[in-house]
């Protein structure tokens, strides 16, 4: 009997040791990392130099750095967008969509005012949206462009 409870009490107690080294994990790997990026592996949070909306790489920085705008979320073009059948439409659709979370408040904290406005990164062409390859980013930049200092992200529950 008492080896049976001291090999269910092992038992949890590795099981505890495998959950928090695994949720440890995860933390650190998703947090956004710093330097060069592709746009298409910006993660929301991640504080970016270049005030563009169009490029391919960005360079992450820590948000304490002075940066030109913020990613705020990460959206799906998967659905629905067949109509879109140019690159420019299908960015235009993807900034119709951030700009509505911008609107309503979404993954912005309350720092965020008429102010700021939202951008598309890493819009994929139709092609590529047709291939499977759907994920966008929402970034708020400062309409008159002036530098960020801190995060303004607010992850959503």
């Amino acid at each position: 009997m008492w080896a049976i409870l001291l090999i269910a009490a092992a038992s949890a107690f590795v099981l505890l040791i495998a959950v928090t080294v695994t949720a440890i994990v995860v933390a650190v790997l998703t947090e956004p990392v710093t330097g060069p990026e592709d746009a298409a592996a910006l993660k929301p949070s991640s504080c970016v130099l270049e005030p563009e909306s169009n490029l391919p790489t960005y360079t992450v920085v820590d948000c304490e750095t002075p940066h030109a705008q913020q990613v705020v979320a990460e959206i799906d073009l998967g659905r629905n967008t067949q109509q879109y059948t140019t690159a420019s439409s299908l960015t235009s659709y993807a900034g119709e969509i951030c700009a509505r979370f911008l609107e309503y408040g979404l993954f912005v904290t309350d720092a965020v005012d008429d102010s700021f406005e939202a951008q598309p990164l890493g819009v994929p062409s139709p092609e590529a949206v047709a291939a499977g390859i759907t994920s966008a980013r929402c970034s708020v930049i400062p309409i008159d462009r002036s530098p960020l200092t801190g995060s303004i992200y607010r992850p959503m529950p």
